[in-house]
C-alpha cells in the first residue's frame, strides 16, 4: 500500500522563525519558541514530491534551494515536526541542510544550527 506523505498544516507567521543561520546570518533557520511554548521550524518541501500551494509568495529570506521550496514556519508540539534524520552545525546554512537531506521530501531548520529531515510531517505539528 502506497502511503502519501501528509502535507504540512497552514503556517505560523514567518516572524516566528527569527533565528539567523549560524554561517549565513541573512538566512532564517527556525526559531526557539521564546515568544511561544514550542520551538519553530523553517520547513522546506521538495517541490517535485509535494504538490501543495506554490502560488503564494515566499515569506522568508531563502524561498528555494535545490529542489525544495519554503513551506513557511511551523511549531513543534509533542514531537519533532520532522524526525527521520538530524545534524547540527555551527556553520549551518539552508543550502547545507538541503544537501544533507537530499532525497527526503522535507527538511527544516531550528535553533539556528539544527537541520532535520523527513518523509512526512508529524501529526502533532501545529500552526
Amino acid at each position: 500500500m502506497l502511503v502519501r506523505p501528509r502535507p504540512p498544516p497552514p503556517p505560523h507567521p514567518p516572524s516566528n522563525c527569527n533565528f539567523p543561520c549560524t554561517a549565513t546570518p541573512s538566512q532564517t533557520c527556525g526559531g526557539d519558541g521564546t515568544l511561544h511554548t514550542h520551538p519553530h521550524i523553517s520547513l522546506f518541501g521538495d517541490r517535485t514530491r509535494f504538490s501543495g500551494n506554490t502560488s503564494s509568495p515566499p515569506l522568508a529570506v531563502v524561498p528555494r534551494v535545490a529542489a525544495y521550496t519554503l513551506r513557511h514556519c511551523y511549531e513543534d508540539v509533542g514531537q519533532k515536526t520532522l524526525s527521520a534524520k538530524m545534524v547540527a552545525s555551527d556553520n549551518m546554512t539552508v543550502e547545507m541542510c538541503a544537501g544533507f537531506c537530499g532525497g527526503w521530501t522535507y527538511f527544516g531548520l531550528e535553533y539556528a544550527s539544527e537541520c532535520w529531515c523527513g518523509g512526512g510531517v508529524s501529526g502533532e505539528a501545529r500552526v
